[in-house]
């Protein structure tokens, strides 16, 4: 009888286990962090966004606000006091009340540790002078300046509300009030989350999100294929032809907030002349690179904005290639006979490699004799941070605001001004954004503002590239955030 014992208990526990609506989410990387405050990455952010919550978060489908931890909310002064008030009945996942203090202790965490431990408070929210309860479920923030963008930053996970005591003891403890909570993680392998069965906005669907990590694409499509895994991030036009024809898979699929550009260096001869920059512009089919290289993946760009981050009606036009105008614009800044030029972009990234091997081809027959150099990432913004480079193609997102992307890509206040570009007009277009609190209004800044990028060619937009996942049919109402993130709320999943 004892020898028969062990399979007695994997038949008749085997219907239990089964009967659990668990999901398995397959991924190249783990999480790096499950501090909201400190979240950089999208592995982390994603995970972090089915755990916790803001004060306000965007819509479903939309970069608009709504509210979420708070209810309602004023603004007072021309846009220097934010007054929140909270929802109540809120629980945290260890069934302690959500309130003002919980805010209170989220925010000024970060905001003493700014400078060292929570960098991105220091360059997005620096403008927040105090953080104050006036009563139970009541906040009030107060800004040094009018800033526009601070809704938008508010419903970003790093400004996600923890619970009082989560940041107490050596090892921050992952305890929010979203519709999951955290259940375990072993570093490199796993990360699993559950049904949080008390959350105020209606409980999740499924009991149970295991994050897989494995950085082979491989191995991760294999495992989708054969049902062992539900689903898979899609990262290249060839993963996504490997599982397309696979009866049993299905897609989702959103615009990201990643956009993709070459970008010059402005300090470095000759691409400190407008016409040299312009004939680059006559070199690459957008078009064509959409569909060749990334087929579904991603779509062309003018602006250096993705498209639902663009002002109300604004138009611009692009020339089609065209190599014998890039000659002409070239002999104009006297180089009849071309130059020598180094581009330099990320090693392993999905198609960037077929994007610099185009633009290598397309510049040799306007005899610009252009040599490659492919960098591990790391590396590679080392280099452009110093300015070694005199092309580079590099991705780019940041929060959802025209002014996040602008001042970040085209003013000295920022790291990511990879160009070295300086225009001290669009410089004061976008300070008056970023302090205008009148959307209207705002448009129209940031359509002048991209009026003079557009002139000046400081880089060339090329992609914004699509989130995209492969997923068993079994599952259903899977969708995107706004921010690029898998949501499990809503998610189903059938045969179980």
């Amino acid at each position: 009888m004892k020898r028969w014992w062990p399979l007695f208990l994997l038949i008749f526990s085997w219907p239990a286990f089964s009967a659990e609506r668990s999901i398995i989410y397959l991924r190249s990387s783990d999480v790096t962090t499950l501090d909201p405050g400190r979240s950089e990455d999208t592995y982390s952010s994603e995970v972090i966004a089915n755990l916790f919550e803001g004060l306000v978060r965007f819509r479903r489908d939309s970069f608009a606000i709504e509210p979420a931890l708070a209810d309602h909310w004023q603004v007072e002064n021309g846009g220097k006091i934010w007054r929140f008030f909270l929802r109540r009945g809120v629980k945290f996942h260890n069934q302690a009340g959500f309130n003002a203090q919980a805010v209170v202790y989220s925010f000024n965490h970060r905001i003493k540790r700014s400078g060292s431990d929570y960098p991105n408070w220091k360059q997005h929210l620096s403008a927040i002078q105090s953080v104050k309860a006036l009563d139970r479920f009541t906040v009030e923030i107060v800004l040094d300046k009018p800033y526009a963008p601070f809704l938008a930053l508010l419903a970003l996970p790093n400004a996600y509300i923890v619970a009082p005591g989560s940041y107490d003891s050596q090892k921050f403890r992952p305890i929010g009030t979203g519709p999951f909570c955290f259940k375990r993680r072993t570093a490199g392998q796993s990360l699993i989350i559950e049904r949080f069965p008390g959350y105020w906005d209606g409980t999740a669907r499924v009991d149970r999100v295991t994050f897989g990590i494995n950085r082979d694409s491989i191995w991760r499509l294999l495992k989708i294929k054969n049902g062992a895994a539900d689903i898979v991030p899609i990262q290249s036009a060839r993963e996504y032809e490997e599982v397309a024809t696979q009866s049993g898979i299905g897609f989702v699929s959103s615009p990201s907030l990643r956009i993709l550009y070459l970008g010059f260096n402005l300090r470095h001869k000759p691409f400190d002349q407008l016409k040299v920059r312009q004939a680059f512009r006559c070199l690459l089919d957008k078009k064509v690179l959409a569909k060749l290289v990334f087929q579904n993946l991603a779509q062309p760009i003018v602006m250096p904005l993705p498209e639902n981050l663009l002002p109300a009606n604004i138009k611009f036009s692009e020339a089609a290639p065209n190599i014998a105008k890039a000659q002409k614009l070239l002999k104009q800044a006297g180089l009849r006979n071309g130059f020598d030029c180094k581009l330099y972009f990320a090693e392993g990234q999905a198609g960037v490699k077929e994007i610099a091997d185009r633009l290598a081809m397309n510049a040799g027959l306007a005899n610009i004799r252009m040599r490659k150099n492919s960098l591990p990432f790391e590396k590679l913004r080392e280099i452009a941070q110093a300015g070694l480079h005199d092309l580079l193609i590099i991705g780019f997102r940041t929060a959802p605001d025209a002014d996040l992307y602008l001042r970040s890509l085209f003013t000295d206040d920022r790291t990511s001004n990879h160009s070295f570009y300086t225009n001290p007009s669009l410089t004061d277009l976008l300070s008056r954004g970023n302090q205008t609190m009148v959307e209207a209004d705002r448009h129209e800044i940031y359509r002048q503002a991209l009026t003079i990028i557009d002139r000046d060619v400081p880089i060339i937009p090329l992609l914004s590239i699509n989130n995209v996942v492969a997923h068993r049919r079994s599952i259903s109402s899977l969708y995107f955030s706004p921010l690029g993130h898998l949501m499990f709320k809503e998610t189903e999943k059938s045969g179980q």
